[in-house]
C-alpha cells in the first residue's frame, strides 16, 4: 500500500471539492466531497492488481479531466483551513499584499512585501455561495486594526500604473480603482471578519 499524500482538488468557476483514493490489497475506496466537509466514500474489491491499478489510472485521468489538480498536504490543509473559516460552500481566490494610495489599491511585489516604509495590508478576495450559485467576488483589506470592503471600480490603465511607478519605487503587478467602506458590527460580513481575525491575527 503507498502511504505518500494523494489529493486532487477542483476550483474551477464555482466548484471547490477534493477527491482521494486508498488502496487496500485489491480493494480500493475512493472519497469525495466539497472541501471542509468529509465527504463521501465508495469501495470496489477487483479480482488482481492489474484490474486494480487500471481502475485507478483511469479515475485519475477522469478527475484530471474535469479540472482536478493535485496538491500537497500542505495545500490541502491550508484550504481545509480556508473552507473552516469561509464556509465549504465559499472559496478564497485569493491572498495578496496591497498598499493603498488614496482610492487606489495596488498589488504589491514580492521585493517590496517586506518594506518598513510602507503601510502595507492584506487583501483576501473570495466568493459566497448561496442557493443560486456563487455571488460576485467580495474583497477585503485587513490594515492595522481597520478592514476595509472594497468596491473595484475599475483596474488602472498600463500608463497609469507607470506614472505611479516612479512615485513608489517599484512597478505594481496590478492596480485598482474603487470605493470601500469601513466594517463595523453592522456589517453583513463583520461575523466572517472576526473568524478571519481570529485565525490570521487582528493585526496584519
Amino acid at each position: 500500500m503507498n502511504d505518500k499524500f494523494k489529493m486532487w482538488v477542483c476550483q474551477k468557476k464555482t466548484h471547490n471539492k477534493w477527491w482521494t483514493y486508498e488502496v487496500d490489497g485489491n480493494t480500493v475506496t475512493t472519497k469525495y466531497g466539497r472541501i471542509g466537509q468529509k465527504g463521501q466514500a465508495r469501495s470496489k474489491t477487483f479480482p488482481d492488481s492489474w484490474d486494480r491499478d487500471k481502475f485507478i489510472s483511469s479515475k485519475t485521468w477522469e478527475k484530471t479531466g474535469k479540472g482536478y489538480e493535485s496538491v500537497s498536504k500542505e495545500k490541502f490543509d491550508l484550504l481545509t483551513l480556508q473552507a473552516e473559516i469561509m464556509g465549504s460552500g465559499n472559496k478564497i481566490e485569493e491572498m495578496a499584499v496591497v498598499l493603498q494610495d488614496g482610492e487606489l489599491f495596488c498589488k504589491v511585489p514580492n521585493q517590496a512585501a517586506y518594506d518598513p516604509n510602507l503601510e502595507l495590508g492584506i487583501m483576501i478576495s473570495f466568493r459566497l455561495r448561496d442557493k443560486h450559485g456563487a455571488t460576485p467576488v467580495q474583497i477585503l483589506v485587513f490594515r492595522g486594526d481597520d478592514v476595509l470592503d472594497l468596491q473595484f471600480k475599475r483596474v488602472l490603465s498600463m500608463d497609469a500604473i507607470r506614472a505611479k511607478t516612479k512615485k513608489l519605487g517599484f512597478r505594481p503587478p496590478r492596480y485598482w480603482q474603487g470605493t470601500f467602506k469601513k466594517v463595523d458590527n453592522s456589517h453583513p460580513l463583520f461575523g466572517m471578519v472576526e473568524k478571519l481575525q481570529e485565525v490570521l491575527g487582528s493585526t496584519l
